[in-house]
């Protein structure tokens, strides 16, 4: 039997990784020619979100112009900086203008509210 010591990494960042159910190596799904294993992750992600998008964009718009002037970024640190402030830009929007959904453990999950018109139709053209 061959011995791997070198294995590869798997990175996430810290507010993901609470939600990472599994994450392992499966060794019967190496590709051949390669001494690469594939590795299985999976992650449980809080329930469907729902918005009215065209309000997050106004929202988001506003917290963008409400950074800094658009400039040329000539340092690694204005590069980070701009990163990090269009990142705090998007959380707040998110924060703000996103509900989160939570739904009963009996709902149907993937009904939808298209689906809910489409009965209706369905419903009325029977009568």
């Amino acid at each position: 039997m061959k011995l791997y010591s070198w294995p590869d990494n798997v990175w996430c960042s810290e507010g993901l990784a609470p939600l990472v159910v599994r994450c392992d190596v499966d060794s019967y799904l190496q590709p051949p020619f390669t001494d690469h294993f594939p590795i299985i992750t999976i992650v449980e992600l809080p329930q469907e979100r729902v918005a009215d998008w065209a309000e997050f964009t106004l929202d988001l718009m506003e917290n963008v112009i409400a950074m800094l002037e658009p400039r040329p970024l000539g340092t690694s640190e204005e590069i980070q900086d701009a990163a990090a402030a269009l990142t705090q830009a998007l959380q707040e929007s998110i924060k703000a203008m996103i509900a989160l959904n939570k739904p009963c453990p009996h709902s149907r999950r993937w009904w939808s509210p298209e689906l809910d018109i489409l009965w209706r139709e369905v419903n009325q053209m029977s009568r």
